[in-house]
């Protein structure tokens, strides 16, 4: 079993941009639809289940930073537990908006946020498992992919925010 100690801890250091900013993108999903133009009931009973769930993800994306804070060297199961503690938050966020029933004018882009929220964990649990097989080049790679997905979430709020507007 490949071990924690060692040289080791230095082949998995995350890249600059891996948690941090990752959780940083995260905190930046808590934009809420509440301050949307739709109207309707099922617009506001949407925005108010989807900002629900987004609540959860950035409390918790709150408290995951401050543990992340510390520039000290990490070993690679601390980062593994940290990438599927921040996979078990997308995934809670993700099961929360998929019993959600978006407004008819903003279905494709719900649907589009849900598939990178998706895309997301799958990244997250990647790297995770790259980080416990000290796999440092599988470990970068699924960190380069999770990164791109948290943007695509953060483009496809961004769309989902505007439709639910024109709603």
């Amino acid at each position: 079993m490949p071990s924690d100690k060692g040289d080791m801890r230095n082949a998995l250091r995350p890249p600059v941009f891996c948690l941090p900013a990752l959780l940083c993108l995260a905190l930046a999903l808590s934009a809420s639809l509440s301050a949307c133009g739709g109207s309707g009931e099922d617009t506001t009973s949407f925005s108010t289940g989807y900002n629900a769930a987004i609540a959860k993800l950035d409390r918790a994306s709150t408290e995951l930073t401050t543990t992340q804070a510390t520039r000290r060297t990490r070993s690679s199961r601390a980062i593994a537990r940290q990438l599927d503690r921040f996979a078990d938050l997308l995934g809670i966020t993700s099961a929360d908006l998929h019993r959600l029933k978006p407004p008819s004018g903003a279905s494709v882009q719900f649907k589009a946020l849900t598939a990178a929220l998706d895309q997301s964990i799958a990244s997250a649990r990647r790297a995770a498992r790259a980080a416990r097989q000290i796999q440092p080049a599988r470990h970068r790679a699924a960190l380069r992919r999770l990164r791109d997905s948290v943007v695509e979430i953060s483009r496809a709020q961004d769309a989902l925010q505007k439709a639910v507007g024109a709603s």
